[in-house]
């Protein structure tokens, strides 16, 4: 019975961070909005002619502005980047192997970044071209994305740019994937970090996509065997979203003469880069060494 119950708790050891990562965003952002509504409330207070019913609405609409929800997205942020960077390093010290890993040289860091740009431009395409198929499916989605103000100020370029993949890689592919790995083949922690990845995002359309690019940056972490190369595809997945969101209008990606040498170029890219990628991640192996403080 306990050998039992010792087993299924290693295989639900992977969740535990994603429950963690929840507790963060619901407690931290009740705790940030409390104090920003307490002190907002005493600042406009202090104001004379400002009635009770004039102090709440403009506290209401603050915590509504885009700018306000990146800022508080940033703030947790950082929070998740302390606790599963510490939560990682811990996991490192009770390692009796590492993974010998290919070399993270400068033109496989270009290689990546180009990886992420192909990805985007081809998710760009696929989704503008269901959301006009399929526009009720796409009703949450862009409420989300004009809640965040996606594309639009310096902390949509903070938040979804930098620091939302440093955390989003630490959760998933930092402590996830790390006890992932301990209980099943990279093949299957990839997947399960993937599926983890998009319920994180808790909305239908991110998380089918994010599933999809997850096993991409599980491919990264597995071939070099750090963090780095993961949080270097995420940030330029995200930042290509942001930049090209200027310049590749509906009207673009829907015009077969523009958008589907696009959408067949990214898609080459994608598979030749991901061929590639793959057939370094087979000389990946293990050895028995004492931990080091290696990146991550």
């Amino acid at each position: 019975m306990d050998i039992n119950m010792k087993k299924a708790g290693k295989y639900l050891a992977p969740v535990l961070p994603l429950l963690m990562a929840f507790v963060i965003q619901i407690l931290g952002g009740i705790w940030v909005g409390l104090i920003y509504a307490v002190v907002k409330g005493v600042q406009l207070a202090s104001q004379d002619g400002l009635d009770m019913e004039t102090v709440q609405e403009a506290i209401t609409n603050d915590l509504q502005n885009p700018e306000f929800l990146l800022l508080l997205s940033a703030v947790l942020g950082v929070i998740d980047i302390i606790v599963f960077g510490i939560w990682l390093k811990k996991l490192k010290r009770q390692e009796e192997t590492i993974e010998q890993a290919n070399s993270l040289s400068v033109q496989r860091v270009l290689l990546i970044i180009v990886l992420g740009l192909c990805l985007q431009i081809g998710l760009s395409a696929i989704l503008t071209l269901i959301s006009h198929l399929r526009p009720e499916w796409f009703e949450e989605y862009g409420k989300l994305m004009e809640q965040l103000g996606m594309g639009t100020s310096f902390f949509s370029f903070l938040y979804v740019g930098i620091i939302g993949p440093i955390a989003e890689e630490l959760i998933c592919r930092g402590v996830i994937m790390k006890k992932a790995r301990r209980v099943m083949p990279f093949f299957a922690a990839n997947i399960l970090q993937a599926l983890l990845f998009g319920i994180y995002h808790m909305n239908m359309v991110q998380g089918l996509y994010a599933f999809a690019i997850g096993l991409c940056f599980g491919l990264m972490r597995y071939t070099f065997n750090t963090l780095a190369a993961p949080i270097a595809l995420h940030m330029s997945v995200n930042l290509s979203g942001i930049f090209l969101g200027y310049f590749l209008s509906d009207k673009v990606l829907l015009n077969p003469v523009t958008g589907v040498p696009l959408f067949a170029l990214s898609a080459a890219g994608i598979i030749l880069i991901l061929i590639h990628f793959i057939k370094l991640s087979k000389k990946v192996g293990l050895e028995e060494v004492p931990y080091t403080y290696d990146e991550y």
